[in-house]
């Protein structure tokens, strides 16, 4: 996969082992890809600072979410999908998915009932 050798087990088992202890289950809800709609997967969540001075509208003070999802689970999320946890809705904002990291990130903005739109 990356290092060619024992290294790349020991990565993904590595993050296995965190995955198992601390990711949630997120079930697509709405994806331009329909063949992700109903999935679920695995994703470790780190919550991230609630603002994107990037925005061309200036700050989001929206929370923002790091999914960090294993490269073998083949999702290919597209930019707008829908995500929930059973709790809360996401919305994908940004993928950064580097082909040499074991995993994918994927930039997720929660969706606010009564503010946001539905998917784009």
């Amino acid at each position: 996969m990356f290092l060619g050798s024992d290294g790349d087990s020991l990565l993904l088992d590595g993050f296995q082992v965190v995955s198992d202890q601390f990711a949630r289950v997120l079930t697509v809800e709405s994806d331009a890809n329909s063949d992700n709609v109903a999935e679920t997967f695995q994703a470790t969540m780190v919550p991230s600072a609630p603002l994107d001075p990037n925005m061309d509208l200036g700050p989001d003070v929206r929370e923002l979410e790091l999914a960090e999802v294993r490269r073998d689970a083949d999702l290919h999320l597209e930019w707008g999908a829908q995500l929930t946890d059973g709790c809360n809705h996401w919305r994908v904002i940004r993928r950064i998915d580097n082909p040499s990291d074991i995993g994918v990130r994927y930039w997720l903005r929660k969706i606010v009932p009564g503010k946001d739109t539905p998917a784009p």
